[in-house]
This record gives structure tokens, sequence and C-alpha cells, in this order.
């Protein structure tokens, strides 16, 4: 017998199936990624005019902060993405929710324009990375019938976050979440904003 007769053709296997609980499972996950994702990239939108009269900054200045957002989502999709072809679609999609999670937090304590900058631009990194993954695997466990459609099905994660931050920030009980990076850092003084004090106290203690 052949090789070719001995190989299995994954494709043909799935488009004669129907679909399955792993496969919505999937649609699921790879949808709540596009959310998360969305929801990010938009928060900075709906920030920007607190940020700007705590920070006393110009609407000049606001610009280069969104720019640097989009500029490092471009730097994820035409570097990182062709790396899930090497590395795994699963594996470059863990890496980048959880980088781009991190260093949302990060952005908490941000305390000038220069650290907001550059924490948006890494931030847009592992965001641009993360989306062209969610839509790869998405298709090689969709039949051909139904990829399109379940491709769209994600794309709504990430328009479905769009409205979820407006309805966010136009909710006083929860505009503390909204404020500037320095007053989220005193909101969270107990949580991660207070073990990054404890951390630079003890540094200027040790030097």
């Amino acid at each position: 017998m052949s090789k070719t007769e001995d190989a299995f053709d994954v494709p043909a296997f799935i488009n004669s199936r129907p679909i399955g609980a792993v496969q919505y499972g999937i649609v699921v996950l790879c949808g709540l990624v596009m959310f998360l994702d969305g929801l990010d990239t938009q928060a900075i939108s709906y920030m920007a005019p607190m940020i700007s009269k705590e920070w006393g900054l110009s609407r000049e200045v606001l610009g280069p902060i969104f720019s640097s957002a989009l500029t490092g989502l471009m730097f994820g999709y035409l570097v990182l993405s062709p790396l899930s072809d090497r590395f795994g679609h699963r594996r470059l999609i863990l890496f980048s929710t959880v980088t781009f999670g991190l260093l949302t937090l990060v952005t908490l304590v941000a305390t000038n324009v220069r650290e907001l900058m550059v924490l948006r631009f890494l931030t847009g990194i592992a965001l641009g990375a993360a989306i062209p993954s969610t839509v790869a695997l998405t298709t090689e466990y969709m039949p051909k019938r139904l990829r399109a459609t379940f491709v769209l099905a994600i794309y709504c994660g990430s328009h479905r976050s769009r409205l979820r931050c407006l309805f966010i920030s136009s909710c006083p009980s929860l505009s503390i979440f909204w404020s500037a990076p320095k007053r989220n850092r005193k909101a969270s003084g107990g949580l991660f904003g207070g073990w990054i004090d404890r951390c630079q106290t003890k540094a200027r203690s040790n030097s």
C-alpha cells in the first residue's frame, strides 16, 4: 500500500462530519479572545478624556497614544502572527492573550505619556498576534461549507466589545475602573498597584 493511500485526509474528514461540541467550544473560545482583543483596543478611546483631564494633556498629545497601539497591531500582524505556522495557533493565542492581559494591567501604573505609549505599543503587538491565529484556528476546525459563517461569528465578538466599552464608560458606578491610570493605581492599592508600591519601597530600602 502506498504512502498516499495511508495518509489521512483531515480536511475531508472534517467536511464529511457534522459539527461537534469540541468545534463549538473552539468557536466560543476564539470569540472570547476576539472580544477581549476588541475591548482592550477600544478602551483607550473612552479613557482618553479622563487621562487628558488628569494629566493636563492637549488633544495633539493624545494622537500618538492612540497610534502607538495601532502601530503595535500592525507589527504583531506582520511579524508575530506568521510564527503560528511554526509553533501552532493554540500556543500563539495563549501566549498573546496572557501577554496583552498582563500588559494592560501594567498600564494601570503608567505615570507619564512615554510610559503609556510604550505599554500601548507592546500591548498592540500582542493584540495583533492574537487575531490572525484565532481566525486560522477557527478555519482549521470548521467544515468548508461553514467556515465563513463561523469566522464572521467570532468577529462579532470584537464588535460586541465596542458596545460593552460604551456601556461601561457610561455607567457611573463603574467609572472608577475607567479613570486615568494614576487613579486606577490608587483604587487598586490592595491588589496590583499595592504590590508594585511595596516592590518599589523595598528596592529603595535595599539601595
